[in-house]
């Protein structure tokens, strides 16, 4: 179980936080992600890294696909609580209609070229 400090200071990082948005409105693909936030696939998975390490999200292998999703079955009472209220502790980071439209085009296009 990793600490509180480890928690906040996983959630301090304003990318982080908008991809968590994302996963919260969908499980995406990681390539879903990269193309929506238009980084490097490295540095979306140096996140997801971080995100995955504090338990609070999961990646599943689905064909070519990694999907990224919120770890609902976490044991840890502070995980669950943050994805439980997650549109009210992360208001400023919910996904605007024009983004949830971009990341619909982009999830129903869906070209991994990520191995």
């Amino acid at each position: 179980m990793k600490n509180t400090a480890d928690i906040f200071k996983a959630l301090s990082d304003p990318t982080r936080l908008k991809i968590l948005s994302i996963i919260y409105y969908a499980d995406v693909c990681i390539c879903d992600i990269v193309e929506f936030l238009g980084f490097s696939y490295p540095t979306i998975t140096q996140h997801l890294k971080i995100l995955q390490e504090i338990g609070l999200i999961k990646l599943t292998k689905n064909n070519k696909f990694q999907i990224c999703s919120f770890n609902k079955s976490s044991k840890d009472k502070r995980l669950n609580l943050i994805i439980q209220n997650f549109d009210l502790l992360f208001k400023a980071y919910k996904l605007t209609k024009a983004e949830i439209k971009k990341l619909n085009d982009i999830v129903a296009k869906r070209v991994c070229n990520i191995k």
